[in-house]
């Protein structure tokens, strides 16, 4: 009997892990290799069954061995095929009428806390501060991959989202219609190195190399703490640099 190939792996799960942690991987970034490693990683025991079934003179052909690896495969790529973001805006707002803007589309917003940053005095000079740190900031729309978690020792999070409006995009969408400039991450501050706790950035900032690096594993909501005053700073988020500052409301949905 012909020898298999040995880049023809019997089980292509494992073909994808090991291109994953290659030094030559098609897959460019590390959110983008961690991504396609665990996605694999959950695939491969159900190929296994599958190449055990045919192995043994089997048909992989209906029942409930077909049926599991079909529908994991299919949450897989729904889950890979959609990737949504979520914004929250204070009650009472025109969202679904106006679209979700930043502040260089909105000379309206509360700039209380921009004043306090920038050291600026006007809504102007926020404007320029903000495109002085990278081009395109004023453009941004804060977002996360997933809803906020609030727990006892962090109640402000409770009432943030209960005075809140949450509102969620496909942002492959914006991609598609050319409306997505760049993404910036902000990592929580816990995970980067020298960063003194005590300095409260909750912008710390950097590029990724593409959209598709975001990363939407679990977010560690527990680390917030009201009293120690962490919050934003301490989970992961990202900024995306949209054309003209605004999402269109086509582009929404209110989330209940």
């Amino acid at each position: 009997m012909k020898k298999k190939q040995d880049d023809e792996p019997l089980v292509s799960s494992w073909g994808l892990m090991k291109d994953a942690v290659s030094k030559d991987s098609e897959f460019e970034g590390f959110f983008t290799r961690a991504t396609m490693f665990t996605l694999a990683l959950i695939v491969l025991p159900f190929e296994a069954i599958k190449v055990g079934i045919e192995a043994l003179g089997g048909e992989f052909k209906s029942g409930i061995d077909r049926g599991l690896f079909l529908w994991y495969v299919f949450r897989i790529r729904k889950r890979r095929a959609f990737m949504k973001m979520y914004h929250y805006v204070a009650k009472g707002n025109n969202v679904l009428e106006k679209g979700l803007l930043s502040l260089a589309a909105n000379p309206n917003a509360d700039l209380a806390y921009y004043y306090r940053r920038s050291g600026a005095q006007d809504y102007e000079g926020i404007v320029r501060w903000m495109e002085s740190c990278f081009s395109g900031r004023s453009r941004s729309i804060r977002c996360f991959t997933e809803t906020i978690k609030w727990h006892n020792r962090c109640l402000n999070l409770k009432r943030f989202i209960e005075n809140a409006d949450l509102f969620s995009f496909d942002i492959e969408a914006l991609v598609k219609d050319g409306l997505l400039d760049a993404v910036y991450v902000s990592p929580s501050i816990l995970d980067v190195p020298d960063i003194d706790e005590e300095t409260c950035c909750d912008e710390l900032l950097f590029p990724l190399s593409s959209y598709k690096d975001i990363d939407f594993s679990p977010v560690d909501w527990s680390v917030c703490d009201e009293k120690l005053g962490r919050r934003f700073a301490y989970v992961r988020y990202y900024l995306a640099i949209v054309k003209g500052g605004v999402i269109p409301p086509q582009y929404l949905t209110l989330e209940k």
